[in-house]
């Protein structure tokens, strides 16, 4: 059972090892080898070759390094610039307050996905631009979870203890809030993840996303679909490589929500009073 526990950490592990050893390995992901178009998998090459004879699993390798630089950047300029906006919003009150949340809910009336291909479409495709797009949907979902927990968290008993000492908002938010949404913050993350790594494929599939002949999942999918019936492998190493990622992201994701869970509910039965705030 705690091997069954473990496996999407040591999966998403051997992603970032991965990732990290195609910039170190000899890999051949342009050579193209007309000789062994279509090649199917054999035990010297494990994934076979593409339409022009370049080795898929060169390609997967680059392809997994790619998915990884943008899900990491996008994850974190979106939790940047989610973060404060969300905690000055609750702390500051009032119009500031009312702004953001109106901004919000302006975002959220769109898909994400929709906006990205929107912002997309209008710089032009491209890795910088899909970084750009995907961060212009992201940070919503980050500053609206940091509003809504410093909001749950601005009655306890530390925290109105410092508004008791004269001390300023931020400073109270800074030193005596944000370390409380760490655990909060980290399950978000994981799922923002997996969307990332979702929403990049769906960029790169509908041709918005990084161009080839850099290689990326979603083109990598798009690619193989013409050779569908005579190359499946084509199809199958980077949709089956999708779907182990983005499972083993939200499985992470779902035991980080339950450790976060019983930490805090073991904390909120031994304090005296019901001032203590959960997972929204």
């Amino acid at each position: 059972m705690k091997l069954l526990r473990a496996l999407p950490l040591w999966m998403l592990g051997t992603w970032v090892l991965l990732s990290l050893a195609a910039g170190l390995l000899p890999l051949e992901p342009y050579h193209v080898q007309l000789e062994r178009i279509l090649a199917p998998p054999s035990p010297e090459v494990w994934l076979g070759h593409d339409e022009l004879g370049r080795p898929v699993a060169h390609r997967l390798l680059l392809s997994l390094r790619n998915s990884l630089y943008i899900a990491l950047l996008v994850v974190t300029l979106s939790l940047l610039i989610g973060l404060p906006v969300g905690i000055c919003a609750a702390r500051l009150g009032g119009w500031c307050d009312r702004l953001v949340v109106f901004c919000i809910d302006c975002f959220l009336a769109f898909p994400g996905l929709l906006l990205a291909i929107a912002v997309t479409g209008f710089l032009g495709p491209g890795l910088f631009n899909t970084v750009l797009a995907l961060c212009f949907a992201g940070w919503v979902s980050f500053a609206r979870l940091a509003r809504i927990q410093t909001l749950a968290l601005a009655r306890a008993g530390h925290v109105e203890a410092g508004h008791a000492l004269g001390t300023a908002p931020l400073t109270v938010a800074r030193r005596h809030i944000l370390p409380l949404l760490t655990a909060t913050l980290g399950v978000q993350v994981t799922f923002e993840l997996a969307g990332v790594i979702i929403a990049e494929s769906t960029l790169s599939f509908i041709g918005l996303g990084v161009q080839p002949p850099a290689p990326s999942l979603g083109n990598m999918v798009l690619e193989g679909t013409r050779y569908m019936l005579v190359a499946p492998h084509l199809v199958l190493a980077p949709g089956g490589a999708i779907c182990i990622l983005v499972l083993c992201v939200n499985i992470m994701g779902d035991q980080l929500r339950d450790r976060a869970d019983v930490r805090l509910s073991r904390n909120a039965s031994s304090a005296p009073g019901p001032r203590r705030a959960g997972l929204s």
